[in-house]
């Protein structure tokens, strides 16, 4: 289930020092409930509780360098972004529950 992988996620997230892993977990988490969507039109959890936090925790990870977080900037860096920007606009279109995804810093990328 979601709601317990988002507690999962958070505690193990919340552990690792190595801000390479982090990206590594962020990533994977955000495109599995980005794919398994259905999640999104259930009203039984505060789904915007998960979505805000998942964005606060986006938006300390890019204020890392891109070496900090082993990717290169030509690809990898626009690509996350771009995966980020999709799950943004996949959140924040759900009719059925009102969820933002708020990943950015004021005038960053």
């Amino acid at each position: 289930h979601v709601w317990d992988t988002w507690r999962l996620f958070q505690c193990k997230y919340r552990n690792q020092k190595c801000w390479k892993l982090k990206l590594n977990m962020i990533l994977g988490f955000t495109d599995a409930i980005k794919d398994y969507d259905g999640w999104m039109v259930s009203t039984a959890y505060p789904w915007n509780e998960l979505t805000m936090g998942l964005g606060r925790l986006w938006k300390a990870l890019l204020k890392k360098s891109p070496q900090e977080l082993g990717v290169d900037i030509e690809f990898t860096l626009p690509g996350i972004l771009c995966l980020l920007q999709d799950f943004q606009e996949q959140v924040e279109s759900v009719e059925t529950t009102v969820m933002q995804f708020q990943y950015q810093a004021s005038g960053t990328h």
